[in-house]
């Protein structure tokens, strides 16, 4: 995620689904598991943009499919519903995964397509 969004989600998300009653140990897996997926997903989305062969472009079809859905992941992750601990656990496991997998594939043909233009 951009710097700003990726402070507010680290010093205020976690507490106020805490705050709510969500299970922390569920949090932490999550939070675990979308940086382990950013591992992987980061060089392959790289090497998917830099192989495309589009009449728009190589970055710019990426950013337009991703853009839409990694808004609406945002809003999941900063509006959840109201659930008990669990299901709201989860809640955030699915949006914060989400988020994290659309920006990278949102934000890495942006970060590379400046250079190109």
């Amino acid at each position: 995620a951009t710097l700003p969004m990726s402070a507010l989600i680290a010093v205020f998300v976690l507490s106020f689904y805490s705050r709510r009653g969500a299970d922390l140990p569920t949090m932490a897996l999550a939070v675990a598991l979308a940086r382990s997926f950013d591992v992987v997903s980061d060089p392959v989305m790289s090497h998917a943009t830099d192989g495309c062969r589009h009449a728009a472009g190589r970055r710019k079809p990426w950013i337009i499919m991703a853009a839409p859905i990694y808004g609406l992941f945002l809003y999941g992750l900063l509006s959840p519903p109201y659930l008990d601990a669990q299901f709201l656990a989860i809640w955030f496991a699915v949006t914060y995964i989400g988020f994290f997998l659309t920006n990278t594939v949102a934000n890495i043909p942006y970060d590379a397509w400046a250079p190109e233009l």
